[in-house]
């Protein structure tokens, strides 16, 4: 998944010209190698929007970066209670399950998505998985806020190369090398909070 933005690009692929820096939670997601924006960590419908950085030219020049997007504002039990599940599948044995459940009290909210993707993939020996969880529980009262989220991914993601034109022409599903794997983990955890200083 690539984020583009006024002509700037935060792209997984590398060589990529990456032009913009992409913030979760305040932490920031570009990777050291080719300051790639590695956004297939990240379930998708933990999101609500992505916002550019507020500013007078909201611009921040950051390594590699023409414009810096920061702002994703996040869902949690108190935007999105209740639960929501969707199912698709197709050739090659494609499989894919997305639900988030939300919901909060006076106080107290929680929040949780999860993603499962997999499929055998249409060239020979080129399967591919996707795992991702997000997990977010807050805690609301007069004087501020709390907030505690955590983001685990386990991805192993086959892309075998191009093949000489006389064996693509042979057999379309021919490999010339396998496998070509990237495979991606994370686990990161975040606290924050804000405190509401016009109350005081």
């Amino acid at each position: 998944m690539d984020v583009n933005y006024r002509g700037f690009t935060a792209s997984p692929e590398i060589g990529t010209p990456e032009g913009l820096s992409v913030f979760f939670d305040g932490v920031r997601v570009n990777e050291p190698f080719g300051d790639v924006g590695e956004l297939g960590s990240d379930p998708a419908q933990r999101h609500r929007a992505l916002r550019p950085v507020p500013g007078l030219q909201s611009t921040v020049r950051t390594q590699h970066t023409g414009r810096a997007r920061s702002r994703c504002a996040l869902r949690s039990g108190f935007t999105s209670p209740g639960f929501e599940l969707d199912a698709t599948g197709g050739s090659w044995d494609r499989r894919q399950v997305q639900s988030s459940i939300g919901g909060h009290g006076e106080h107290f909210g929680g929040f949780a998505a999860l993603n499962y993707f997999d499929e055998q993939g249409w060239r020979d020996n080129s399967p591919s998985r996707v795992r991702q969880a997000f997990l977010r529980g807050d805690y609301r009262a007069d004087w501020g806020v709390l907030t505690a989220t955590a983001v685990l991914a386990d991805n192993k993601l086959i892309g075998n190369g191009l093949v000489p034109d006389d064996l693509y022409r042979l057999r379309r599903a021919t490999v010339f090398t396998s496998p070509d794997r990237t495979g991606n983990q994370l686990s990161q955890f975040t606290l924050g909070g804000a405190l509401d200083v016009s109350k005081r």
